[in-house]
């Protein structure tokens, strides 16, 4: 016959129960007494926790395998005691790689969002400069460099001659009504007249970029 059906507890005083009825035990049917169906008694209470608790954490086992187990097992097979211990040391790498998956998750969690980010600027920065569809973004970075060559140097040489026309001349005839020369000092920024304002900006913005100009 099959054992009682867990699960087992401690009942009143020095005992085991369970609900289920136990034919075989006298007194089992005292259930008002023992606070269930007595399974043992007389147990004290260190011991009757231990049934218990082995008994509630062993549910599916079936006695016999149980038994050769606790006797060392067949040859060959550790005994229960062992693969507990087995048990619990799986549990943990578990637990461990469960950790660690969580993290790798949140990394790449965070990198996707980088990565959206990144590519937001970049679709940004496609539309700013007008890139065409088929072009890559290696062919259009190509293409800007280039056209900034260009710029450089156009600026570079148009503000070569405008320093040069300041030092070769005295200023700028036929700007004043009366016939007068008017003076470089008086059209530089801030002065008199301001018509070349923003020659100090642009040999500013080359030097800080390539350094062309002292």
């Amino acid at each position: 016959m099959e054992h009682t059906q867990e699960p087992w507890r401690l009942g009143i005083g020095y005992t085991v129960i369970a609900n289920d009825p136990v034919p075989e035990m006298p007194g089992s049917e005292h259930v008002e007494y023992y606070g269930g169906h007595l399974i043992a008694e007389s147990v004290v209470h260190r011991n009757a926790r231990r049934i218990v608790a082995c008994v509630n954490a062993l549910v599916g086992w079936d006695t016999a395998t149980l038994e050769r187990y606790a006797q060392g097992g067949a040859p060959g097979n550790p005994n229960l005691g062992q693969r507990f211990a087995e048990l619990n040391i799986a549990r943990k790498q578990r637990d461990e790689l469960q950790t660690q998956l969580a993290n790798s998750n949140a990394a790449l969690a965070a990198m996707a969002e980088e990565r959206d980010h990144a590519w937001a600027e970049l679709r940004a920065i496609r539309e700013a400069i007008g890139a065409r569809p088929e072009e890559s973004t290696l062919d259009e970075v190509d293409c800007k460099l280039h056209q900034r060559t260009l710029l450089l140097a156009a600026l570079s040489g148009l503000v070569e001659d405008i320093q040069g026309l300041m030092t070769e001349s005295e200023g700028v005839a036929g700007l004043h009504l009366n016939g007068d020369v008017a003076p470089w000092q008086e059209l530089e920024a801030g002065s008199r007249f301001e018509r070349i304002s923003h020659l100090p900006d642009a040999v500013a913005a080359l030097f800080s970029v390539e350094g062309l100009i002292a």
